[in-house]
Order: C-alpha cells, then structure tokens, then sequence
C-alpha cells in the first residue's frame, strides 16, 4: 500500500474553500466524462447518484467553512493498494 498526503494545513476561508471544491470538481468531471461515454443506463445512474453525493459533500462542506471564523485545516489523506 502506498500512502500520499494530498493537503495537510491550515487556509484561509477563501483557500480552503478553493481548495476544496477544486478536489470535488475533478472527481465530479470524471464521472460526466464516464457519462457521456456510457450505454448502460444503470452504469450512467451510479455515476449520476455519485455526482449528487459529491455535490452535497461539497454544499455541506462550505457551509461549514463560512459558518467557522479564522483559518480551517484541511487534511486529505489517500491510500493506493
């Protein structure tokens, strides 16, 4: 197993922010290219059902960040096996 660090500090609200819906939009991208390239119409609902999943992560995830004052730590931890 190899193990990366993504991000691990702290950022202003406005960073943390950018920061974080960048992650979220490559991961969104992937699943649309997926889409677009999909005959499998349950294949193309899992990618859509994960697409929302990320899209609330990410709504929850910056309402909490504007809701906290000062700097936010963000840790972002990946395992490759």
């Amino acid at each position: 197993m190899k193990k990366i660090c993504l991000v691990d500090g702290q950022f202003s609200s406005s960073d943390a922010l950018e920061v974080l819906t960048a992650y979220i939009h490559v991961e969104i991208r992937i699943y649309q290219r997926k889409m677009e390239l999909e005959k499998d119409t349950d294949k193309i609902a899992a990618y859509l059902a994960s697409i929302h999943r990320l899209q609330k992560i990410l709504f929850e995830a910056c309402e909490f960040i504007e809701r906290k004052n000062g700097n936010i730590y963000l840790s972002s931890k990946l395992d490759i096996s």
